[in-house]
This record gives C-alpha cells, structure tokens and sequence, in this order.
C-alpha cells in the first residue's frame, strides 16, 4: 500500500456495456495533482492564517504537512508562524521530476531544524512523532481507493496529540468539475470519481466531497467538527482528535494490499507525444 504514486486500473472503454465489453487501461498519479502555484493564494492562505490563529496560546506548534506536494505551504507556514515546526510529508519522486518542487524544498531547508523533510510512505508510517496540526490539504479527493483514505485518517488520528486538530481543505463547486461536465462524466468514471488529465496514459483521480460525507467519515475516524472557514468554491474545516476512532479496529493492512495486487502487474503504458 502506497508503495509507489501510481495506480493502475482497467475500466470499461463503453460505460454502457454490461460487464463483458472492451477495457481501457487507466494510469493515476496521485502527485500529478500537485498544483504549481507560487503561493496558497488568497483563498487558501487566508483559511490558513484563520487555522493558525487557532493557536494564541501556544508558541511552538508540531504541524504534519501531509501530501506536501511541492511544498509550497509547508514553507508558508514556517514563515506565517516563526516558532512552528513543520514535517513535510510527500513521495520523493515528486522532487525528482518537478524543479519547482526542488525550489520549494531548498527555501524549507533554509528554515534549518525548524524544517523536517519525512518521505512517504515509509518514513511516515514507521515515524512515531505526535502532533499539534495535521494539514490535509487537497490530499483525499485524489486517492482512488477508499480503504486507502480511511487508513491514511486511521494513522492521522494516531500521530496526533489528544485534542490536536486536523485541517481538511478540498475542492467543491467548481464548475470546470460539475457531474456531467466535460472532465467528470461517464466515459471518464473510475470507482467513486472520476479520471482527469490530458495525458493519453497518465491521469490524475478526483472526487468531490460533500460536507455530510466528509463529517461522517472523520467521526468514524474519531475527528469531530470544531469550525470551518468560508472559502469560494472550496471547503475549509477543522476537526479535533476526539475518540473513539470506531473504524479503527476495521481496518486491516494485510486484507487492503491483496486487493490492490492485481494493479501491480499492469504495465505502465508511455504516451508517446508526452513530455
């Protein structure tokens, strides 16, 4: 589980036929929806500036970057709170392939001990650190498999402290996505969501969140809502650590990977035209 940023599925090449027809093979990569922005922008780095304000009292904050992608709130943070700590959690492949994620890292490093790079999924999982803040930022409405996002909040809740928060910030409502449009349809269906992406092979997942859905899934996960931030087109809420995590003792690692296997042995197709 999550031992590489690829998924590889087969899905009906007609969505209408009725199981037996032509399948298509489909690629995700989970960092490939990282965003190339210079900043968190307006809309993020204000609900940002609101969750850090949930602090007063506290000097040094832990934050857990989780799904840092190029780092680029990882280094916001460190600047908006100078006595902050900030592990940044991300696929080192990312860094290999995009210079801007180079770049970002570079300005983190330059924050010294304050700054703590922690790869995914290996260093994550056996790191033993606890936590004030956890940011999900973007991270679940891009991984294809549900039993995957469940146990990615089952290890959230571990990490942090009693009473810590996590921040969860996805995308809703933006038109260029609505159900039916021309990214999200029925010929661009895979489980839950959907495949996005020019790239002939390569696509990224999305999948929209309602608010009910994401309350229900962070109560089992033993996270009640504290507050949330209007933000246009984008929903901003903080959860707080508070058992019990009912989903817990459900989730088991050896019967999730088995399911997953049969993904490995797809290859990855090239497209040819790509760059």
């Amino acid at each position: 589980m999550w031992e590489s940023p690829k998924y590889r599925f087969r899905v009906p090449v007609d969505p209408d036929d009725d199981g037996h027809g032509q399948l298509k093979e489909v690629v995700f990569d989970v960092t490939g929806s990282a965003p190339s922005f210079e900043s968190p922008g307006k809309r993020l780095g204000g609900a940002l500036k609101k969750l850090i304000a949930l602090f007063p009292n506290q000097k040094a904050i832990r934050v857990l970057d989780l799904g840092a992608g190029k780092l680029r709130n990882t280094v916001h943070i460190l600047k908006e709170r100078p006595s902050s700590h900030v592990w940044a959690v991300e696929y080192e492949s990312l860094r290999e392939t995009s210079a801007q994620a180079r770049t970002f890292y570079k300005a983190a490093t330059g924050f010294k001990s304050r700054f703590h790079d922690m790869s995914f999924p290996h260093n994550f999982v056996q790191n033993s650190e606890a936590f004030d803040l956890i940011l999900l930022i973007n991270v679940i409405s891009v991984m294809p498999i549900p039993e995957e996002r469940l146990f990615l909040l089952k290890y959230c809740f571990d990490r942090l402290v009693p009473g810590g928060r996590l921040f969860w910030y996805s995308q809703h409502g933006e038109p260029d996505y609505a159900i039916g449009g021309d990214r999200c349809n029925d010929k661009t269906r895979c489980g839950d969501g959907f495949h996005i992406g020019g790239k002939k092979y390569e696509k990224t997942f999305f999948r929209e969140f309602g608010v009910n859905e994401i309350d229900e899934m962070m109560l089992a996960a033993g996270f009640t809502c504290e507050t949330y931030f209007t933000v246009e087109r984008n929903l901003a809420r903080v959860y707080k650590k508070r058992p019990p995590a009912v989903l817990a003792g459900l989730l088991d690692k050896s019967r999730i990977e088995p399911v997953s296997k049969p993904g490995w042995i797809l290859p990855i197709r090239r497209d040819p035209h790509a760059r």
